[in-house]
This record gives structure tokens, sequence and C-alpha cells, in this order.
């Protein structure tokens, strides 16, 4: 199956990823771990997230190779 992502271009998101890394270490921006927001930021609205499907037909099938 990493063969399979690897092959449809599964390194687009690293690249986006080192991008965005890249572009913040030269700007005024600054990224924040989760723990530390948390530290930071300890009063948090709590949510109830309902489900959610991005799979083939909106039913929850497997997307990603096609097998069950």
């Amino acid at each position: 199956m990493m063969q399979n992502f690897m092959d449809t271009g599964g390194m687009k998101g690293l690249f986006f990823l080192e991008w965005v890394f890249r572009a913040t270490a030269e700007s005024n921006f600054s990224t924040i771990t989760p723990y530390k927001y948390l530290e930071k930021y300890p009063t948090n609205q709590i949510v109830d997230v309902s489900m959610s499907s991005w799979g083939a037909n909106g039913y929850y099938d497997v997307w990603i190779d096609g097998s069950k």
C-alpha cells in the first residue's frame, strides 16, 4: 500500500509541509505545538465532532487502495 501511495504523488504533502515551515522561518509568523497551545490558552471550548466521511460515495467505503 505504501508503494501505491508513493507512486501516486504521496510526496506532495511532504513538499508542501517543507515549503510551509521554510516560509514560516523566513517570516514573523510562528508555529506552536498543540501541547504548547493548550499550556498558553488553557480555557477552551469542548466540542463533539459529528461523524463524517471523505470516503468513496460518502459511505465510509475504503478509498485509499480499494481493498476491503
